[in-house]
């Protein structure tokens, strides 16, 4: 049985195992445009066709490889209806992000080695709404037995401190860190936004990128208000 990663668009999905043919990956729509992502197998784009409309279809009507979606689309080359029923049935209605139900679905598949890569749920939205969703779903999991891998980097299923017995205060200074660093990274997308050619590739590649840190700091920032 082959192995899986799964691929976001955020730091540290550079880190998956393109190269390795032991390994299927899936992505998103985005990762087709993302330099990092060296290899795709498969796309999942679930969302209401109004809203992928506005971001990802020219990706999806471009691409060969297979796509799941909720409802069949006449210009994506090769569709696939996404099973939301059967998942649905079994699991219920707690699933807050393609992510998590990409997981699912890939223990359905039979997959039972699965590493995450680039899924770091650290934006405001993230944080609040689908981080605790997908958690759920890994530590579930877990328990039953499957494999699933995260890189050291990835926040998810950690904490910064441990209640009770770190000094909070140096919990705060590593919070202030990584805002410190996140807002380097987000000038520096910035910089390369304004100077490439407007309406190219690397003009919405650097345009996300920014907004992805400026996410990635509110919700550090959300973090720090509350301790």
């Amino acid at each position: 049985m082959k192995k899986l990663a799964i691929v976001g668009t955020s730091y540290n999905n550079e880190l998956a195992p393109y190269h390795d043919q032991d390994y299927e990956i899936w992505g998103m729509a985005f990762a087709l445009i993302q330099s990092e992502v060296k290899r795709i197998d498969k796309i999942f784009e679930l969302h209401l066709k109004s809203e992928y409309s506005q971001d990802t279809s020219q990706f999806i009507y471009d691409t060969e490889l297979p796509v799941y979606m909720q409802k069949k689309d006449k210009k994506v080359k090769n569709c696939l209806l996404f099973p939301f029923e059967e998942i649905r049935k079994k699991y219920g209605d707690y699933f807050t992000s393609t992510w998590a139900l990409a997981l699912v679905f890939a223990i359905e598949e039979g997959f039972k080695d699965i590493e995450l890569y680039g899924i770091n749920f650290e934006t405001d939205r993230e944080r609040t709404i689908e981080r605790a969703c997908i958690e759920y779903y890994i530590g579930y999991f877990r328990g039953l037995g499957y494999k699933i891998t995260l890189p050291e980097s990835c926040p998810l299923l950690k904490s910064n401190y441990f209640y009770g017995l770190d000094d909070i205060l140096k919990h705060r200074k590593r919070i202030e860190k990584k805002i410190d660093f996140y807002g380097r990274e987000k000038l520096k997308y910035y910089l390369k936004f304004i100077q490439s050619e407007n309406g190219s590739e690397e003009e919405k590649i650097y345009y996300g990128k920014y907004n992805q840190y400026i996410g990635f700091i509110q919700g550090l920032q959300m973090e720090l208000n509350q301790i």
